[in-house]
């Protein structure tokens, strides 16, 4: 948390509605730094952004800290790297089935973040999803590997899934409330 520039105090927030990926408009290609195929940063300011197609990995710390609310992830997009959404105020993420790794503090500290679909996913690696509102989380079949306390502190959580495939959990990784119901 020490790279968190924002101080997130926890708050009640109202439940939010599902957006649809439609409701984010095309994002100009000036507005990211890309190399290749890996988005390094965002240029721009807005709160909803899209990814444009062709990036295969969204870099370190690319949107971090930022007033992004809405992303829409493409498919193809496969790795999600250190800290690339960490401490933004993105509410609800749609990640494409071709994401396999998502990368340490990726989305921490993202304290209205309430829903997120791992289908895909292969590895999540430490603190990913740490200090998030997540308010109930399925690990699918295709996660092999969870990192440490990549789902600690999720306050807000009352129930967790873990489907048969998960080969590695790492300490702590699932350090949430007692409330919380484990299925």
């Amino acid at each position: 948390m020490a790279w968190c520039e924002r101080n997130h105090l926890p708050y009640d927030i109202d439940p939010i509605s599902i957006f649809e990926d439609e409701d984010i408009p095309e994002t100009p290609m000036e507005a990211f730094a890309i190399d290749g195929d890996v988005l390094k940063y965002n240029r721009g300011s807005g709160r909803c952004v899209a990814i444009p197609e062709g990036v295969r990995v969204i870099g370190a710390f690319a949107f971090a800290d930022s007033n992004l609310e809405k992303v829409r992830i493409p498919t193809g997009v496969e790795r999600i790297e250190k800290g690339a959404f960490s401490c933004c105020e993105l509410k609800v993420v749609h990640l494409p089935e071709s994401i396999r790794y998502i990368g340490a503090h990726a989305f921490e500290n993202n304290i209205i973040l309430r829903e997120i679909s791992l289908e895909g996913v292969r590895e999540i690696e430490k603190r990913a999803f740490a200090g998030t509102g997540l308010w109930s989380l399925t690990i699918p079949a295709s996660v092999r590997k969870i990192g440490d306390e990549a789902f600690n502190a999720m306050n807000y959580a009352e129930q967790l899934t873990i489907e048969e495939g998960v080969e590695e959990i790492g300490e702590q990784a699932f350090a949430c409330p007692e409330s919380m119901r484990v299925v």
